[in-house]
């Protein structure tokens, strides 16, 4: 975990977790219920004041010259664009837009010792679309925040 501060490395904290799967069970709804923690409180205009909360983020350079310099996130219908490597204020909503943007990647593993039930297993690795620092939070509740929400699975 890289913790300087209120510095906090959002690709370097966990990201949640997908169990693996058979290539049997694509489609097959298990029927589990997912449950999502929110935001801190139940008092929704304080909720709306948190998020609402300007943090100072940096949108990581990508490797890949086909990535565009400027990431969008949209939420409520309102855009806020991030050019990547510069440190920039923005509201918290973002971030979470940010941190709620991954990628999945499966690895497949055959392996016929397994039995046919676990023969074509299917391995997820998850990583952030637009990996990102938050520099500075000053809300003490913040770093707790936005590792719940890296931490939290993806929604379908």
């Amino acid at each position: 975990m890289a913790a300087r501060g209120s510095r906090t490395e959002a690709a370097e904290e966990y990201l949640g977790a997908t169990p693996a799967f058979s290539v049997d069970d694509i489609g097959v709804n298990p029927g589990d219920i997912e449950v999502v923690d929110r935001v801190l409180t139940t008092d929704k205009a304080e909720t709306e004041l948190f998020m609402a909360e300007k943090i100072l983020v940096l949108v990581q350079d990508s490797a890949d010259e086909t990535d565009h310099e400027i990431v969008e996130t949209w939420v409520n219908g309102r855009v806020q664009r991030f050019l990547r490597g510069q440190a920039q204020l923005v509201k918290r909503c973002y971030v979470e837009a940010l941190a709620r943007a991954k990628r999945t990647t499966y690895r497949q593993t055959l392996d016929e010792r397994m039995g046919t039930q676990a023969f074509n297993q299917m391995r997820p690795h998850h990583s952030l679309a637009y990996p990102f620092t938050v520099l500075e939070d000053k809300n003490p509740k913040g770093r707790a925040w936005l590792l719940s929400v890296l931490a939290q699975a993806q929604r379908a």
